[in-house]
């Protein structure tokens, strides 16, 4: 019964754990965007490729968005990757595949403008 208790409590610190690191990595979603959406705009500045239209702004936002999150390499970002919280990940994953695109992201900055 002891050793039942334990695996228990053992289990549940885990998946608290698991939650906090969730909630945090939401909350730094919206720094790191930031940060990745200036490093995009200083890169296309100094190589001459300047976004001119809000669309091309949207879409360098997205690829940059993606370039510094894709741990797997797949062009796509899973929820883990994109730090997202579960709600609003489903908010973005527009085709509901578990995967966020570039066209999901752009659609979802346009709304956060």
């Amino acid at each position: 019964m002891d050793l039942l208790a334990i695996s228990a409590a053992g289990l549940a610190i885990r998946e608290t754990a698991k939650l906090i690191s969730e909630f945090r990595q939401s909350r730094t979603v919206k720094r790191q965007f930031e940060s990745a959406l200036a490093k995009a705009l200083e890169n296309s500045t100094s190589t001459g490729k300047t976004a001119k239209t809000s669309k091309q702004r949207y879409d360098l936002q997205s690829s940059e968005f993606i370039r510094l999150r894709d741990v797997n390499g797949n062009g796509m970002l899973s929820r883990a990757e994109s730090g997202f919280d579960k709600t609003i990940f489903n908010r973005v994953d527009s085709n509901s595949d578990g995967q966020l695109s570039r066209d999901e992201l752009i659609a979802y900055f346009k709304t956060q403008a």
